[in-house]
């Protein structure tokens, strides 16, 4: 058996990181978006932003995940979960799945449909276009998401796209309780998906209903941060020992930061979890919630980590809104130095 020796100089080394839940495909965002409140899915958020990414060539989009994928891992992810979201038409949704096809990053990308619903178009029938799309190009997709609100797909649509989802054998994830309580964190249990999303209006039973099922509870402290919103009930989800994440969830209309540190950094002080079980939470259980085996530090393991400029993880969490990265490995392969 070949091998090399990495002399990572006293420094600490720990996997490649996880962020399980981004939306990078995008064009053009509004700037004051700050100054907007987040309601019930920012439909003239969505539609801006939208418009501009259809107008917007292939050749320039896939520079730019391209880019934004590279910031990621100069911040040690190097695994993504990547939605799409921002085509809304079918056709424009394979685009985007097609410009994912073409990334050129060495990272583990797991592609997701995402079916969120603008209040201008038919949600029966854009369920029914997505559902076509989904069939025809199941390979370009390793799992698909639906945003549940009553004004849009509802529980009911929602809980059938799931099925015909899970009847196909594709990964489900469900966008749930994002601004209002919709019981679809129970939905996400009850049609076994792989996460929820978001959680931040789920009841007590719907929480116990995904943790019974083992869905994976994807939190996003920069959307909380940023819009100034409430927080995920972290009671709630202790109690029950549920499997939680933490994902940037980036995107131009709730969660605009590509820092990856400073976002585990706003977990910890708006969840108040050790950095244990943060690292813990984005190194297992992001792998977990797409399918990705883990990574770990042992002999015969697969050689993707990350050399930290510190000898302590704990200053990870201390040094405020700084990178803290020295080098990225993956597959035996330093793919990130940083100076």
């Amino acid at each position: 058996l070949e091998y090399r020796v990495v002399d990572c100089h006293n420094k600490l080394v720990t996997p490649g990181l996880v962020d399980a839940s981004t939306q990078l495909l995008y064009a053009n965002p509004k700037l004051d978006e700050m100054q907007l409140p987040l309601k019930a899915g920012n439909y003239d958020s969505i539609i801006h932003v939208s418009d501009e990414t259809n107008k917007t060539s292939f050749e320039r989009l896939t520079h730019v995940v391209n880019q934004r994928l590279q910031t990621l891992l100069e911040h040690g992810v190097t695994t993504v979960g990547v939605k799409t979201g921002y085509g809304i038409d079918p056709e424009q949704e394979l685009r985007l799945l097609e410009i994912l096809q073409n990334t050129t990053t060495p990272q583990t990308i797991k592609r997701i449909f995402f079916a969120q619903h603008p209040r201008t178009l038919d949600p029966q029938k854009l369920l029914q276009d997505y559902q076509l799309v989904i069939k025809q190009n199941q390979h370009l997709l390793d799992g698909v998401e639906i945003e549940v609100h009553d004004k849009g797909f509802t529980q009911d649509l929602a809980r059938k796209f799931l099925l015909q989802l899970k009847d196909q054998g594709i990964p489900t994830y469900v966008s749930a309780d994002r601004t209002q309580m919709e019981s679809a964190a129970e939905l996400a249990g009850e049609t076994k998906a792989k996460a929820a999303e978001y959680v931040l209006h789920s009841s007590k039973y719907g929480i116990r209903k995904a943790a019974e099922s083992n869905v994976v509870f994807t939190l996003h402290p920069l959307t909380s941060h940023f819009k100034q919103t409430k927080i995920a009930p972290m009671d709630l989800l202790k109690e029950q020992n549920a499997m939680i994440t933490i994902a940037s969830g980036h995107n131009p209309i709730t969660a605009p930061s590509l820092h990856f540190t400073h976002i585990l950094q706003l977990a910890q002080r708006l969840y108040h979890l050790t950095p244990e079980q943060i690292l813990n939470a984005v190194v297992v259980n992001g792998r977990y919630q797409l399918g990705v085996a883990h990574q770990g530090l042992y002999e015969g393991s697969p050689a993707s980590f990350v050399v930290w400029n510190t000898q302590h993880y704990q200053q990870l969490f201390y040094d405020q809104a700084m990178n803290l990265v020295q080098d990225v490995y993956i597959d035996g392969k330093r793919v990130h130095k940083r100076g």
